[in-house]
């Protein structure tokens, strides 16, 4: 994974973590006019047709593929396991992630993907993380990293999840 470097501020949306538990494919409707990039964290619209989620979404799962703005798929793939581990990277906003995070929920910083690289720019809202319930929940540091600090790959578990709702810590 190039896009995985120690202590760089290159946020790369999410990717699974050890094996891959399942993808499984989704519709997207032509008429959803916004691009989702791989690694987007996405949601279910009340059409049942798959979009990219914002802070505070119930998650389906991350997306595992790339699809235009206003580009029908029939075929969608998403990583939607509600075990499945995901690393991503924390922003930089408010106070750093720290050890006593680890079990923690934190919802997502959703913004739109690079289109010159074709990923997404999804973060862990570091700023978000509380005991109560939110999407994320915080499962460590990523081996890559020595320690917790702002802009560091976190390990992360889908706590809002479609096939899984959890409650706070």
């Amino acid at each position: 994974m190039p896009y995985l470097r120690t202590a760089t501020d290159a946020p790369f949306g999410a990717v699974p973590e050890g094996p891959t538990a399942r993808i499984r494919p989704y519709n997207k409707a032509v008429g959803y006019a916004t691009r989702i990039f791989p690694g987007d964290f996405v949601t279910l619209a009340s059409d049942g047709n798959v979009q990219v989620a914002a802070a505070g979404d119930v998650l389906l799962g991350v997306a595992a593929m790339n699809s235009a703005a206003s580009t029908a798929e029939a075929n969608f793939l998403v990583y939607d396991d509600p075990d499945q581990l995901f690393v991503v990277q924390n922003d930089d906003g408010g106070t750093a992630l720290a050890q006593t995070n680890v079990g923690n929920n934190a919802d997502i910083l959703a913004t739109t993907g690079d289109t010159t690289t074709g990923r997404s720019l999804h973060e862990l809202d570091q700023s978000t993380a509380i005991t109560a319930t939110a999407q994320l929940r915080i499962v460590g540091l990523h081996p890559i990293e020595t320690a917790f600090a702002a802009n560091r790959k976190m390990v992360v578990r889908i706590n809002e999840h479609y096939y899984s709702q959890t409650a706070g810590v």
